[in-house]
């Protein structure tokens, strides 16, 4: 429940977009609650608007700040940037009460005589628009490493690993001292049509840099050629032709309503969507194809079954993060966040998440600069067996303690522990549980695994640690060298590894001291995730994991009353002369969404 209230009901008493690409699906009302992707306006998700969730730039006034759009072709960027509502003014109609439908256009509100009321932007910069990173079909994990401004694969360096995609963001003043989420959303496109010519500058009939401060909608200035909303036939499905003439429609078809005038003829739109042809692909809902033109009548083919979906193409996801607070720095140094990314399971339950895993797998830090540890973790794992791991059934915890090597699974004794001191190692390998209330005597895995007092499988940790944010702050004052640590609990010899190897570097080091750095992954284990990590201070920058995205944008928590608070800590202080990354993990779907397809066309 991150929107607010009222924005949900200003949702439900709005008028949907009707020009917008429909295909064969039939929506059953006329707000902006129904979308393509959620035709009968059943799928609810907090309260969020499934109009403004699905659609991108969005034609009202929306809460969300725009961070950063992410494309595999950058001419949409204009077209993107000079419509975002951090650098442009969007209008909106104020109804009455009684009003169930209330326009979306100018010209229909005044023409109803309501209000037309213009919404500042945001007054921020305009997102930046960069190519994402590229992972093969099919495959949720780690990526190729891209340049954003060029969208050149990025050579990996020697000891380098994978990385899971992200974007760095530099956080803004205007998120300091609040309660914040972030909103990531992906588009699935397909160029089985002109999905996003109407972003494409070179099919434009103006020029992009023109229309800020223009409204969306007004008609002097065209977008691309697109798919047109006249070529929607959504009341097709099961009837293909129109029984009666026109002016006659015994069946209230309104795909009837048109010049077809004979009594077997189908609708007009009815071509549009079902034809295969050399320069035409059919466009509706899971279509059988007669792929070689030959005739079916005399038995000589049939048609070829595709699976495609009218609601899912286009189609955009959408994760979110819990909430979490922008705070000033406590030490005047650069600050590397380590967290924890995955899931509770062997690596076949897991996916298409990943396993348990450090991030950043490999963290560098100077001398005298800080680490803020942080995990977070959930106590409503299905009780089934499709989570196969340890400890508390429900449960995801991690703790830290220091091995020799990535190849090695047991810790080091006492004496040989070196990055932390003693009184640290104990609170980060203990994971703050009080020896006072623990079963000293449980020695058993099999029978006890979901017993409370098992302090040895970390039971009676919390599931946020530390619960003090500030005590997860560890300053890097160990000797220059290489230091590896995992898990106790989730390191699970031959189904996962959950290891990490934290760097300290000194004064002229810029490469591990020990050679390159390789962790080696056991049977079953996940790839991990590899981001250089050189603090977290002011204009300080967050590393965002995500599947390959379009839109990133931040907003305040607006219920905090409903809101699952997590207190993941971003700091804010201004050190100029080393930027820095931290990693907001856990992002957790919120539903699925729908697609960017075409701008409004009509009312």
């Amino acid at each position: 429940l991150h929107e607010n209230h009222l924005h949900y009901i200003e949702c439900l008493r709005t008028m949907r977009n009707h020009g917008l690409y429909l295909a064969d699906q039939s929506l059953g009302g006329n707000t902006a609650r129904f979308t393509r992707q959620n035709p009968r306006g059943n799928r609810r998700h907090g309260l969020e608007c499934p109009e403004e969730r699905d659609y991108y730039p969005y034609w009202r006034k929306q809460p969300w700040k725009d961070i950063a759009i992410l494309v595999s072709n950058t001419s949409f960027c204009e077209f993107f940037q000079t419509q975002s509502q951090n650098v442009r003014t969007y209008g909106r109609c104020q109804c009455p009460d009684s009003e169930n439908e209330c326009p979306f256009l100018e010209t229909v509100c005044t023409s109803r005589n309501y209000t037309w009321v213009t919404d500042p932007s945001h007054g921020l910069k305009a997102p930046d628009c960069l190519y994402h990173p590229f992972t093969r079909d099919n495959h949720l994990g780690n990526s190729y490493e891209v340049d954003p401004s060029t969208g050149d694969f990025i050579t990996p360096k020697p000891g380098s690993k994978p990385m899971n995609p992200h974007y760095k963001l530099t956080i803004p003043q205007d998120m300091a001292g609040k309660m914040c989420v972030i909103r990531l959303r992906y588009n699935i496109s397909t160029n089985d049509y002109p999905s996003h010519a109407y972003a494409d500058k070179s099919n434009a009939q103006c020029n992009y840099k023109e229309r800020d401060g223009v409204r969306y909608d007004d008609p002097s200035c065209g977008r691309g050629t697109g798919v047109k909303a006249d070529q929607n036939c959504p009341f097709v499905i099961g009837q293909t032709v129109c029984p009666l003439p026109d002016g006659a429609n015994a069946v209230g078809n309104p795909d009837c309503d048109s010049t077809v005038d004979a009594y077997t003829s189908p609708p007009e739109c009815y071509p549009l969507i079902t034809e295969f042809t050399a320069s035409s692909v059919p466009r509706s809902n899971r279509p059988f194809i007669n792929l070689f033109d030959r005739d079916i009548s005399a038995g000589a083919a049939f048609k070829l079954g595709f699976a495609v979906n009218t609601h899912q193409t286009a189609r955009t996801f959408q994760d979110r993060s819990y909430v979490f607070r922008v705070a000033e720095a406590p030490v005047n140094a650069s600050i590397s966040n380590l967290g924890v990314r995955g899931r509770r399971g062997n690596i076949v339950q897991a996916y298409p998440a990943v396993e348990y895993d450090f991030v950043p797998s490999v963290l560098r830090c100077a001398e005298g600069d800080y680490i803020h540890i942080q995990f977070h973790g959930s106590d409503f794992n299905t009780a089934r067996n499709q989570n196969n791991a340890e400890g508390w059934q429900y449960s995801d915890r991690t703790n830290i303690v220091r091995i020799n090597s990535s190849s090695v699974n047991y810790p080091v004794y006492q004496e040989g522990i070196d990055f932390f001191n003693e009184t640290e190692a104990v609170f980060f390998g203990w994971g703050g549980q009080d020896p006072t209330y623990c079963d000293r005597s449980i020695e058993d895995d099999d029978s006890k695994q979901n017993q409370f007092t098992n302090c040895g499988k970390l039971n009676m940790m919390p599931n946020r640690f530390p619960q003090d944010p500030a005590k997860g702050l560890k300053q890097c004052n160990a000797r220059p060298g290489s230091y590896y640590h995992m898990s106790t609990r989730n390191n699970n010899f031959s189904n996962r590894v959950q290891k990490v190897l934290i760097i300290v570097q000194g004064p002229d080091t810029t490469a591990p001291t020990s050679s390159p750095v390789t962790l080696t992954p056991t049977s079953g284990s996940s790839a991990s995730g590899n981001k250089k990590n050189d603090g977290l201070s002011t204009n300080a920058e967050i590393g965002i994991s995500f599947a390959t995205i379009i839109f990133i944008g931040f907003a305040a928590a607006a219920v905090t009353l409903y809101v699952k608070k997590k207190e993941l800590w971003c700091f804010k202080k201004t050190i100029p002369e080393q930027p820095s990354v931290v990693s907001l993990q856990n992002f957790h779907p919120d539903g699925e969404l729908g697609e960017t397809i075409n701008p409004p066309i009509s009312t």
